[in-house]
């Protein structure tokens, strides 16, 4: 196997636990959560399929130590795209 399609395969990967309605989750992508001098820093936000937004819900948070260039070059897809990270939701 090519080291290529090694690295698209890692990013597919998911979580292996699911719940009914995961699939129908809402997804706000690229909201900024803050501007610098080279431009606004964004997030994915993924919100329950019953979610009414003006209710306080849990948030997981996932930091990497990494860079998404970085992290592009060696498996293929920024951290945000990659499975294991949206099957979350």
């Amino acid at each position: 196997m090519s080291q290529d399609a090694q690295r698209d395969q890692m990013s597919k990967k998911t979580v292996v636990y699911t719940m009914p309605g995961m699939d129908a989750v809402t997804v706000r992508r690229d909201e900024p959560y803050r501007v610098t001098a080279d431009g606004a820093l964004t997030m994915d936000l993924y919100y329950p399929p019953d979610s009414k937004g003006s209710a306080t819900t849990p948030a997981v948070i996932f930091v990497t130590g990494f860079s998404d260039a970085g992290a592009e070059r060696m498996l293929g897809s920024r951290f945000k795209d990659m499975g294991s990270f949206v099957s979350w939701a």
